[in-house]
């Protein structure tokens, strides 16, 4: 399931790497929500963002909760206007 066979997609989840740690990820949402799942496999670490706005930033929320999980500075200029 997370190994990518399409560029760096597996199936249905994208494969990469976040802070030099391997990730899997996957966005989600129809009208009036919005979800991310982030997930560090190695590390055990997931981090689930789930919201009721369609156009909430829900990727750069969890990357950045993982920012703070993982112990990295935190900056709100990637996490979009009235977030």
């Amino acid at each position: 399931m997370y190994t990518p066979n399409l560029g760096n997609e597996g199936y249905g989840w994208v494969v990469g790497s976040l802070m030099g740690r391997r990730t899997v990820d996957k966005a989600g949402g129809i009208e009036g929500f919005s979800t991310y799942i982030l997930r560090f496999p190695d590390d055990g670490i997931t981090v689930i963002v789930l919201s009721n706005v369609r156009d909430a930033p829900a990727g750069p929320i969890s990357r950045q909760l993982a920012q703070v999980v993982l112990g990295a500075a935190v900056s709100r200029e990637h996490c979009g206007d009235g977030f």
